[in-house]
């Protein structure tokens, strides 16, 4: 009797603990800090995704491209100038510079003030990226998100014996407006 009663119990707490819902994901954010490259890992390259709140890797079984993705600016000898933003499906207008700031702490102040994007002419790339730009981001379903660009660095991997590869990196703050809105 007592291990049937101890076998009741234990099912009873499986019960439980498989039915709490307190580990379902809650809503997507829509601000945030993140960090993209353009490392190409597994023959994939990862962008961000406004929408989805994450770095999506393509190709991917299902098809969903980022918004943004990060590519490396060179001269005509071959030399790294800086990094640049672009849309995954170049060439859609999809940046407008708001401003540029010296200072980061400038640069903070304006993006958290700016309420509404303005409805202006968009360009296909943001370039060059600079520490303390504010840019408008239109994504790839016409929504609207602001970005301010916190770092970035650039480098040549060479730990390939065949080749370099350069690399690009951008630390940006950004917010995201779901429903459609310029309105922050």
């Amino acid at each position: 009797m007592r291990l049937k009663s101890q076998s009741v119990v234990l099912s009873t707490l499986l019960l439980v603990v498989a039915c709490d819902d307190s580990t379902t994901p809650g809503p997507i954010p829509t601000s945030g800090t993140i960090i993209i490259d353009s490392r190409v890992r597994d023959n994939r390259v990862g962008g961000f995704s406004f929408a989805r709140a994450t770095i999506i890797f393509s190709p991917n079984a299902e098809s969903l491209l980022p918004d943004i993705g990060v590519m490396v600016q060179i001269n005509e000898q071959g030399s790294i100038i800086g990094t640049f933003l672009a849309p995954s499906d170049f060439p859609r207008p999809t940046f407008c510079m708001l401003k540029q700031y010296s200072t980061i702490d400038s640069a903070q102040a304006y993006f958290q003030a700016v309420a509404e994007i303005p409805e202006t002419s968009y360009v296909d790339l943001a370039i060059p990226v600079n520490i303390g730009q504010v840019w408008a981001v239109r994504t790839r379903d016409n929504k609207h998100a602001k970005i301010l660009i916190r770092n970035e660095r650039t480098g040549i991997d060479s730990s390939s014996s065949t080749e370099r590869t350069l690399w690009g990196e951008v630390e940006f703050q950004w917010a995201f407006q779901p429903n459609g809105t310029r309105q922050f």
